[in-house]
């Protein structure tokens, strides 16, 4: 079976940059497996990730997502991953499901309705089992801005969820997760490893499963 992931050679140096902030990195991710970047401030974890989700562009090397070629068929790779952003990105004046629906939509998973009642039921479904999922219920229908902080953080973690989640990323490596989200963390990771078809997470496995 073919890698999830393939990444070979990989080299990304900045305009005006000294040395290489990746360096020839070369790994493959099978199917089903986690897989966690972990190393030191400046080591090219995030920029890494930025080029395995065609936000950043290689300098050389190569990288197949899902068997996409991520500079060639980029559009293509979009649809096969889900991103949850270090910093949130969510629109406070929109609710919950309102910022999932862009998400829904920008990735071309659904097609455009100006409300919810009209989407269709297979969306609708998943937001009710995503809200229930991070904890947020029927506050997912509120607008952001009135939700708490930590509210705040779990509906940023929503349109990620939503966005096509078979190789979803995350760039919260320093993050730990809140006292009591540690056993659904682990057993979100674990329910998309049996049913997705490949689940890379950059540092959250280590951290949800860390003791506090």
């Amino acid at each position: 079976m073919r890698a999830a992931i393939e990444v070979r050679d990989l080299v990304k140096r900045y305009r005006k940059g000294k040395v290489n902030a990746v360096d020839g990195v070369t790994f493959d991710v099978e199917p089903g497996e986690f897989f966690a970047l972990l190393g030191p401030n400046g080591a090219g974890k995030t920029t890494t990730i930025s080029i395995l989700t065609t936000t950043l562009s290689p300098t050389s090397g190569t990288v197949r997502i899902a068997g996409y070629d991520i500079v060639r068929e980029a559009s293509a790779v979009r649809h096969q991953v889900g991103i949850i952003f270090q910093n949130p990105s969510l629109d406070m004046n929109l609710t919950g499901e309102e910022n999932v629906r862009f998400h829904a939509i920008l990735y071309g998973l659904y097609p455009y309705r100006a409300l919810y009642r009209l989407m269709p039921s297979t969306y609708r479904r998943q937001i009710g089992e995503l809200a229930e999922m991070i904890g947020l219920g029927a506050d997912v229908f509120k607008p952001v801005r009135r939700l708490s902080g930590g509210m705040q953080r779990e509906a940023g973690d929503h349109p990620r969820a939503h966005a096509p989640p078979a190789r979803p990323f995350s760039g919260r490596a320093h993050q730990r997760p809140r006292r009591g989200k540690q056993a659904d963390a682990v057993a979100v990771l674990e329910d998309l490893r049996r049913h997705r078809v490949s689940p890379p997470t950059v540092g959250a496995l280590r951290t949800a499963t860390t003791p506090h």
